[in-house]
Formats: structure tokens, sequence, C-alpha cells
């Protein structure tokens, strides 16, 4: 009597590289369920990517069963993928037109049978386009390169920061008298460091521009304590200490007209004139009341008297008083 023919067929089977291995499987084909033939499943020993595909081998059972049957024994592929390790861009910040600082990486992810992330990573390129060139902003730091073996990298960029440079606009200080015109403006620019091209401030009459090039736009960056720029300031922090116009105070002479009366008669109503007034301001533009003052009374003997005049306050004139006598 001829053998049954049977075989048995174990399924491909993996895992990720330090894991434990799954449960194997397979296919019996051609036993009789009556002899309770059975299968147990192994693979070839081995726990690195490289050293796959393992082998899948099957081992049936009972010995006594066997005998009535002629066997093919299939094998089956077991394959180990790589854990995954993560390798990230430190972010950095500088100040523009500074240079950059050192790039740094963090590694992450589970390490299997003693690894180290030194032992394992290697050949990791970081890089950014900035120098000391670009533009303030946030660049990328990029992430290439890099291989391990039996660990697949995953590569997440990082930022570089780079913040304005600091640059100073310091207006002069200027006097001019009240109501008078303004004198001409002039810009002083300190650049913390000078950096390319970027400073472009006009002024009343000329500009402060990269080269001496003239500015057509005739804005006035200083006027009465405030500053008006055209043009471009790119990159630097614009710090802006504004300096206020002085001014020296005009000459207001205020004079006691002259006065009389007859003898035995009350004061007359005492008036005054005023010279120095500018921007047609008028006694109205004044704080406080006018007082007028005189020895002379109804009783006076005829003769000549001091008439004094006060109480007048600005912050605009400097005033002075002249008596009538």
């Amino acid at each position: 009597m001829a053998c049954k023919i049977a075989s048995v067929t174990p399924a491909a089977n993996g895992k990720v590289y330090g894991t434990a291995d799954p449960t194997l499987a397979g296919t019996l084909s051609g036993f009789l369920a009556g002899d309770g033939v059975t299968a147990s499943y192994s693979r070839s020993a081995g726990e690195t990517v490289a050293g796959g595909p393992y082998t899948i081998s099957a081992t049936l059972s009972p010995s006594s069963a066997l005998s009535n049957y002629a066997i093919t024994y299939n094998t089956g592929s077991f394959t180990i993928t790589p854990a995954t390790l993560t390798v990230t861009a430190d972010s950095k910040s500088k100040v523009y037109g500074g240079a950059d600082s050192t790039l740094t990486y963090t590694p992450s992810g589970t390490l299997y049978f003693g690894d180290t992330y030194a032992g394992v990573i290697g050949d990791i390129v970081l890089s950014t386009a900035t120098a000391r060139l670009p533009v303030a902003g946030s660049h990328p730091i990029k992430v290439t390169g890099g291989s391990a073996a039996n660990y697949a990298i995953e590569k997440v960029n990082g930022t570089l920061n780079v913040s304005k440079a600091p640059l100073t606009v310091t207006a002069d200080d200027k006097v001019k008298t009240y109501g008078g015109l303004d004198p001409n403006s002039d810009v002083y620019a300190q650049r913390r460091p000078l950096l390319r091209r970027h400073l472009r401030w006009c002024y009343q009459r000329g500009c402060l521009v990269h080269r001496n090039r003239r500015c057509r736009h005739g804005w006035r960056p200083y006027y009465h304590g405030k500053r008006r720029h055209c043009g471009q300031l790119l990159d630097h922090a614009r710090q802006r200490d504004l300096t206020v116009l002085s001014a020296s105070r005009p000459a207001l002479t205020i004079t006691v007209n002259n006065q009389s009366k007859v003898f035995g008669a009350p004061n007359p109503n005492f008036t005054a004139s005023f010279v120095g007034f500018v921007n047609g301001e008028t006694s109205s533009n004044l704080a406080g009341t006018l007082v007028f003052s005189t020895s002379a009374t109804v009783n006076s003997p005829v003769g000549t008297y001091a008439v004094t005049t006060g109480g007048l306050t600005s912050s605009n004139y400097d005033i002075t008083y002249v008596p009538a006598r």
C-alpha cells in the first residue's frame, strides 16, 4: 500500500527589532484527522535585521502516525524589521549678523540589547542656510544623513530664530526762540553693528543714507519732538529715543501807561501796554490777573507817583514790568 501524500507549510512571520517573537503557525495538508497529527514551529537563531530572513521550520507528531504519509516539509521566512529612533535638531537662536550657534541634536527612541545612541547612530549632518546673511526671522535647521544598524532613523528639523539687531537713531538737541522758525534738523544714526545697506533716514534739508545718496521723499524725521522716517530699516530693532525740541522764551515787556488826576479826585483806572507777543498772541494768553499799585491816594499832594504792576505769568515768555511815573 502506498503512503498518503501530506505536507506542512509554516506561515511567514516577523517582528520589530528588539521585541519578542510572535507565536508561529502554519498549515497541515493531507493528514487524516483520526491520526491526530500536529505541528510545532521554530525559527533559526538570530536577532539582527541584517541576519534575516530567518528560516521557519516545522516538527510533526506523533511519530507513530507519520510512517503512513509521504510528507513534504516546507519552510517559511521570518523577517526582523528595524526599530525606530528619532533624531531631532535642537532649536537655536542668534542676533542678526552674528555667527551661528553650534548645531546639536537630541536622539530619542527605545534601544535594545545594550545598544547606545553613540554606538548605533552615525553620519548625522545638521545644516542651516543662514550664516551671517539672511533676514531676521525663523529658518529651518535641517537633519540629513544618518545610519544605524537595526534601527530606522526619523529626522525632525529644528528652528534657528534670528532676532533683529539693535539700531539706535538719536535726534540731535536743538534750541529755538518760542514762536520762531524751527532750526534745521539733523539725524545722527548709530548702528550697532553696521550691517548691510538698510539705513534710510531723510530729514528736512538733506539726507543721511548709504553712500551719501540723496532721498527724494522729503519727509521730516524730527519736528517738535516727533520723528518720521522714509525708506527702510530692515532686520534691525527700531529703538526710538526721541528728543524734544527745546525753546528759549522771548522777552515780553509790560509797561504801565502814564496817568494824571486832579488833587482830591480818586485814582484813575490804570492801564498797561504789551510789547513782545509772537504768533498773534495777546494778553489773553497769559495766566493770572494784572494788578496795579501806587502810593497816591485821594488826599495825596501834588506831585509824581510811581505806578507798578504785576500778577501775570507765562511759560512761553520772560516778562518784564516797567512802572509809570
